[in-house]
């Protein structure tokens, strides 16, 4: 039984952590589920959502319209969030 080289021994490791499917490891042929995406994006919109909050009290009214236009984008239930944070009154 001969020894293999270290580096081989990564390799060949690295190759098998990839087709892995054990909990701890993702493995690359399966595509995440559409339930995981979606909740991706929910994290991603309250987190943006909370930035533009801790910007909101500087904002001058040029900012806030950016804000407001950025909001649209970002999330489908803008229109509640720019009424109660009064983006778009002058």
């Amino acid at each position: 039984m001969g020894h293999s080289k270290p580096s081989d021994r990564k390799r060949r490791h690295s190759a098998l952590e990839c087709k892995s499917t054990s909990f701890g490891l993702r493995s690359l042929d399966v595509p995440s589920s559409e339930r995981r995406k979606e909740i991706k994006r929910r994290r991603h919109r309250r987190k943006k959502v909370a930035q533009f909050a801790k910007k909101l009290e500087k904002a001058t009214v040029s900012e806030r319209v950016a804000m407001a236009d950025k909001l649209r984008s970002l999330t489908p239930g803008s229109d509640v969030i720019i009424e109660a944070w009064e983006l778009e009154k002058r």
